[in-house]
């Protein structure tokens, strides 16, 4: 099957004709629907597990209840009982974090109310959908730890490292906004990073319970691939029409990000660079599955691996290859001979597979090649796009002399960037993307908060090095080796892209796996030890 005619089959098979009179909210909720019905069969029929199908119905109901509850309490009040009947008191907390996988990415981030302070103009609380689920599972997987199982808050130098971080950001905002403000936003400093750190870093102990969740994370990761797929060959954002149906805060002039004739995937992310991330972190976690499955089943993960690299390229973002190559790069370097085989063996089915496939990215990156070396004034979006990071780094250096050791909460509106925004990568409100996230941090913090980040990142680094280095363990090994990839590739992610959606939200999810890693190998040292 030729290029052109591979894309005709696909338009045709895409375009269901009686959907043409169906309003686009309905439509999206039918095609999301079936996606995610697609995605629960395949990986049921791969690895016949019944939980899946049960993680697929709530998948299915959620997304039901989104569409058609009409009013986000309405919403809230459903998913709190469909949660709690999926997620009941007595099961696990190991079973509860596996729909919690399961259920982060499904809803924008940006499935937003703000709750009004009676008689003041200020909002008492934002509630989002991330929020939402922080709330009603992870909460009370909290309390129990830090009640009934007596877990330390501070229990390890991670912890130690990472709550200065999270209180030096807290005292930050008390520097120029009011009290009530600046305690707020501390508190969801608690609900929305903390809390997922220190419930992720507890309730994993064995290298079993990793998989469990590494097996559900990898069932969304399906379903999101299909989707990122569908989006940018149907030329179709899902969750477009969802932004509209309760004034949900979705900036809906994003979503159509069309590179060089494409759409660029990025479903419920509303980004396309977030998405491709997400795809690059999953592919360490499939990785690390695939390398310890039966030999009948590594041909499916290694399909799944292919598939995600496909999705992540439908999001044509260059920052997610270079990620996606320093993690393959990173992990070949470190895992054992016959992991580099299979990994060689991999990348040479990826290479072959998306130049013989008629493919966005290779489209792109042709056409984008081929402007740079010409003089044709009009430039492709990404030659602006690398042009607007080389001057903003420029500009960046200088505003960080003037705001050193703490940062400015009025960076954006600094002079140093105003003069950049001729070279492009300003928002729709006016103001400057930083497509950075460490530039992000010493502006907001300062040289003393992006000291604090980094460390952390390099301490585990350094611990996860140390650890599977001398781990004799294959198993436990190669999952110290899979994280110090996918967090390596991950940092390397972030120098192209700010914390935008669910970027935070899984880099710290990241963390709290490495910290729980390191927990685990600590106990069995002090069992060996007695």
């Amino acid at each position: 099957m030729n290029d052109m005619s591979m894309l005709f089959f696909v338009k045709h098979y895409m375009q269901i004709t009686w959907l043409k009179h169906v309003p686009l909210l309905y439509k999206e909720y039918i095609a999301i629907t079936v996606l995610i019905i697609i995605g629960t069969l395949l990986y049921y029929l791969f690895f016949r597990d019944i939980k899946i199908i049960k993680q697929g119905i709530l998948l299915c109901l959620i997304i039901l209840v989104a569409y058609f509850s009409s009013n986000i309490w309405l919403f809230f009040a459903i998913s709190f009982i469909l949660i709690n009947i999926f997620c009941h008191p007595s099961m696990p907390a190991i079973e509860k974090l596996q729909q919690y996988a399961v259920l982060l990415p499904l809803l924008p981030i940006n499935f937003i109310y703000r709750i009004p302070f009676p008689g003041e103009p200020e909002q008492l609380f934002t509630i989002n959908y991330v929020r939402m689920l922080n709330l009603f599972i992870l909460l009370p997987i909290f309390f129990d730890l830090v009640i009934k199982k007596k877990e330390k808050i501070i229990g390890s130098r991670l912890d130690e490292y990472v709550l200065t971080f999270f209180l030096f950001m807290f005292i930050i905002n008390f520097r120029d906004t009011s009290f009530t403000n600046a305690s707020r936003m501390g508190f969801y400093i608690f609900l929305d990073y903390f809390l997922l750190y220190f419930v992720i870093s507890r309730s994993l102990r064995e290298v079993g319970q990793f998989r469990k969740i590494f097996n559900s994370m990898g069932f969304i990761a399906l379903i999101l691939a299909i989707m990122a797929i569908f989006e940018t060959f149907k030329h179709w954002h899902m969750y477009h029409a969802l932004g509209g149906l309760m004034n949900i805060d979705l900036p809906r002039a994003y979503f159509y990000k069309v590179r060089l004739g494409w759409l660029r995937a990025a479903g419920p992310f509303i980004f396309a660079p977030p998405l491709g991330l997400f795809f690059c972190m999953m592919t360490g976690i499939l990785i690390f599955l695939e390398y310890f499955s039966p030999k009948s089943k590594k041909y499916i993960f290694d399909l799944l691996i292919l598939l995600l690299f496909y999705a992540m390229s439908c999001t044509i973002s260059m920052g997610s290859l270079v990620s996606y190559m320093v993690l393959l790069a990173v992990f070949i370097l470190i895992a054992a001979r016959n992991a580099k085989m299979r990994l060689l063996k991999l990348t040479i089915l990826v290479l072959a597979f998306i130049f013989s496939v008629y493919h966005p990215l290779i489209v792109s990156a042709v056409s984008g090649l081929k402007k740079i070396g010409s003089l044709d004034k009009k430039e492709t979006e990404m030659v602006k796009s690398i042009k607007f990071r080389y001057n903003l780094s420029g500009m960046s250096l200088k505003l960080l002399k003037r705001t050193s050791l703490t940062g400015s909460s009025n960076y954006i509106d600094a002079s140093e960037l105003s003069e950049v925004r001729k070279y492009g990568g300003v928002l729709l409100n006016g103001k400057i993307d930083i497509a950075n996230t460490y530039l992000m941090i010493s502006f907001r913090f300062g040289t003393v908060g992006i000291l604090l980040f980094l460390w952390i990142f390099i301490f585990i680094l350094f611990k996860l090095y140390k650890i599977f280095t001398r781990e004799s363990n294959e198993e436990r090994s190669m999952l110290g080796k899979v994280l110090f990839s996918t967090i390596l590739s991950y940092m390397v992610m972030l120098t192209t892209m700010g914390l935008a959606t669910f970027t935070p939200i899984y880099l710290w999810y990241l963390v709290g796996l490495s910290a729980a890693y390191i927990a685990t190998n600590n106990n069995m040292q002090a069992g060996l030890n007695l």
